[in-house]
């Protein structure tokens, strides 16, 4: 008899299903509940601790003495009022006079705010002393040499100025001008040519035949001398190197030289004084010249980051000057050549991690070579 009450409750065992397990725990089930022999006990010796008796749940007390941090600064005398909805709607004018962001990238519309503040500034003619510049010494980019410095020791070819070609290793077009700012201080500078002069002939244009100068009479097209812009990258990782999918991801930083216009530099100087003057830097921290490079990454796929780095107390735009640019320090330079003791360049640092397709060659899979690409241009 015991053989056969051991196999009775071996078979009840065997056959407890999911639908028995939750006829027998499921206290909410109004179903007569399958008894069961057998009790899973998945816990050791040390764990298990004497179950406390079912007692119905008691009110949390406490947390009623508690008043809510509404009741403990609000007026008691006030009548309590039951819970509303309120539909908060800003207008065009309010969000237009809600403070931007203390650090706002620029481009960006909080950016955008910050540099009228310090465009009222900086235009305000009120006390200023206005002179007209005086033009010293006009240089255009067909009639210099490449920089020494600057030399390729494998291609000769680049040493050379190509009057045709506009991506020589040079300077561009540029003039030596006297300039006087507001608080009447004198500088002798170069700055970039934003004009050219009605005598000039550009290298690149085909001579003229009979009717042509009527054509370009009704255009009205007038050629604009270019800006150069100097820059470095430095790569900082590559990552995620996809053959499937064919793509990869960088991070990198470009840094940024170039000449500022007349008009930006006096900009910069006045936004300098002021902010020493009312002892507030963020006149300085704020300013923007009106041009600066605004890059089109064509391949790229994904944008991670892209952010222009601040420096304490410059802003993301500095000028600075150098001793050593397209020269040695302490070079002699000739009347009627470039000298970089005589110019203010403006520094910018571009910080990027984006992810970029490139067509990968893997016929010698896994023993190929490849060559990622960033492709990229100034689209101003």
């Amino acid at each position: 008899m015991a053989a056969e009450d051991a196999n009775e409750k071996l078979t009840d065992y065997i056959n407890l299903t999911s639908d028995n397990i939750t006829e027998a725990f499921d206290a909410d089930s109004t179903s007569p509940k399958t008894e069961s022999p057998v009790v899973v006990d998945t816990t050791t010796e040390d764990q298990t601790e004497d179950k406390p008796e079912d007692k119905p749940p008691q009110e949390d007390t406490k947390a009623e003495d508690q008043p809510e941090e509404e009741e403990k600064y609000g007026d008691k005398d006030k009548d309590e009022e039951p819970d509303k909805q309120y539909e908060i709607e800003i207008t065009q004018r309010q969000k237009s006079n809600i403070a931007p962001k203390l650090h706002a990238q620029p481009g960006t519309i909080d950016k955008e705010k910050r540099v009228e503040n310090v465009e009222k500034i900086v235009q305000n003619k009120d006390g200023d002393i206005i002179r007209p510049s005086e033009m010293i010494q006009r240089i255009y980019d067909k009639d210099q040499e490449v920089p020494k410095k600057v030399h390729s020791k494998q291609n000769n070819r680049l040493n050379k100025v190509d009057p045709k070609w506009k991506y020589n290793m040079t300077l561009g077009d540029l003039e030596l001008r006297k300039i006087t700012h507001y608080d009447g201080s004198d500088e002798t500078l170069w700055f970039p040519m934003e004009e050219y002069p009605k005598d000039y002939v550009d290298p690149g244009d085909k001579p003229a035949k009979d009717g042509d100068d009527k054509k370009k009479k009704k255009k009205g097209k007038k050629k604009t001398p270019p800006r150069k812009v100097f820059v470095a990258l430095k790569v900082k990782r590559v990552s995620a190197v996809d053959n499937i999918a064919e793509t990869f991801r960088m991070r990198f930083h470009m840094y940024f030289n170039w000449l500022p216009s007349e008009s930006d530099y006096k900009s910069y100087y006045k936004a300098a004084k002021e902010s020493k003057a009312q002892n507030n830097p963020q006149i300085l921290t704020d300013w923007e010249p009106r041009w600066y490079p605004h890059l089109e990454f064509q391949n790229m796929i994904e944008e991670h980051t892209r952010e222009w780095e601040l420096y304490p107390e410059e802003g993301f735009f500095r000028i600075q000057n150098f001793k050593d640019f397209a020269q040695d320090k302490g070079e002699e330079i000739e009347d009627g050549k470039f000298d970089c003791t005589k110019a203010k360049f403006i520094r910018a640092k571009l910080e990027c991690e984006m992810t970029f397709a490139e067509e990968l060659e893997l016929q010698s899979f896994p023993f190929d070579c490849q060559d990622l690409s960033v492709i990229m241009r100034e689209n101003t």
